[in-house]
């Protein structure tokens, strides 16, 4: 997994494991002593949640380099992930009743990690480290490569991918490319060589 996604995954589970003490509080107050006394320590069945929510987020393909789905699709695949934790949860509930949730805590809790992600995707993407997660586009050739780069058959198509430049084909070099400004580049020692130096990385994909 690449560090951005690792890093939005670790952010995103610390918050799940906080909303449950968030919930307790709300629901019982700083005074929580009758959910101690009934179920023991409330931090395992924070742990508990937390894994619960973050592993059904991956499941739903939150975590993935190669997202495809806009705004309102990640809104659903996370209502979506957190109805199946909650299912998830509550068999475990049923077996290990020491390890149960009231259901007003829970469901506080589940709002409020929805909530949490919510913000956690928005200050990623304004401080640019969602850009981190897409799959990085290379054109080779011509401004018609470019166009069908542009015309994919829907934007969402288009949202897991960043395009970094193209590399102009030599018949083309003095083709202008206004949509890219600087981001043309030349590739004297192969394209090879060119993307690993762009991307500091041997996974890119090459667009023809």
């Amino acid at each position: 997994m690449h560090l951005p996604v690792v890093t939005l995954a670790i952010a995103e589970f610390t918050a799940f494991v906080l909303a449950v003490y968030a919930a307790v509080v709300l629901r019982l107050g700083t005074d929580h002593s009758s959910i101690v006394a009934e179920n023991g320590a409330v931090w395992p069945r924070a742990l508990v949640f937390g894994s619960s929510m973050t592993v059904c987020f991956l499941a739903l393909g939150l975590y993935t380099t190669r997202q495809r789905a806009g705004a309102v699709g990640l809104g659903l695949r996370m209502i979506i992930a957190s109805m199946v934790a909650t299912a998830a949860l509550a068999t475990l509930f049923y077996a290990a009743p020491h390890m149960k949730l009231g259901r007003g805590v829970l469901l506080a809790a589940l709002a409020i990690s929805l909530l949490a992600a919510v913000a956690a995707r928005i200050i990623a993407s304004r401080v640019g480290a969602l850009e981190g997660i897409k799959r990085r586009v290379l054109v080779y050739g011509s401004s018609v490569q470019l166009a069908t780069f542009n015309r994919m058959r829907r934007r969402s198509d288009r949202a897991g991918y960043h395009l970094v430049g193209m590399v102009l084909h030599p018949g083309d070099a003095d083709e202008p490319i206004d949509q890219l400004n600087d981001r043309v580049y030349q590739a004297p020692n192969g394209l090879r060589a060119l993307c690993r130096a762009l991307f500091n990385a041997n996974e890119f994909l090459m667009m023809e």
